[in-house]
């Protein structure tokens, strides 16, 4: 009996959980790490150093994403520590979308070979407004639809449903 409870309430938990956190869509997407560091020493302003690691995606939202890189430093720099800004671009089937972030956790998932991979969580900060639609979009939809709708009014297709014998004779 205290069996059942526990699987009852992990599923409500569950269910729970999905209906209220955004959408998530797992995906092994390219993607690219960068940050931007401006050298300031006393009066002197050197030019911005554009530091960048390739990387992908394992699932994300519109608000965070959790992503895999071979590294947690890029230089001098921690890319999961203190408030350091991220600019990340995921390549998406149609176009590429970009947007600012910052680290919420980190951990080492493998050392093979002495090649290391992490884990990195981060909170979406700032994005395009166009670019937010898109990647809603493509979470909602994937690949199977053109992730830019074309009217305001028009809403997605549905798919048909097949009947048995159609299925079988492919109708």
């Amino acid at each position: 009996m205290p069996e059942s409870i526990r699987f009852f309430t992990s599923r409500l938990s569950e269910t729970a959980t999905k209906f209220f956190s955004a959408p998530r869509k797992k995906a092994r997407l390219p993607l690219t790490v960068s940050l931007e560091i401006e050298n300031a020493t006393g009066k002197l302003n050197n030019a911005q150093q554009k530091l960048s690691v390739a990387g992908f995606t394992q699932d994300f939202s519109c608000d965070d994403i959790n992503f895999i890189l071979p590294f947690i430093r890029l230089g001098e720099h921690y890319l999961a520590g203190g408030e350091q800004k991220l600019i990340l671009e995921i390549e998406l089937p149609e176009r590429k979308v970009r947007m600012k972030a910052t680290a919420q956790s980190y951990e080492m998932l493998a050392q093979q070979d002495s090649v290391n991979q992490y884990l990195i969580g981060v909170k979406v900060t700032e994005m395009n407004d166009g670019e937010r639609e898109y990647l809603e979009n493509f979470i909602k939809y994937g690949e199977q639809r053109d992730a830019s709708p074309t009217s305001v009014f028009e809403a997605p297709a549905k798919p048909r449903k097949a009947s048995l014998l159609g299925q079988l004779f492919n109708l």
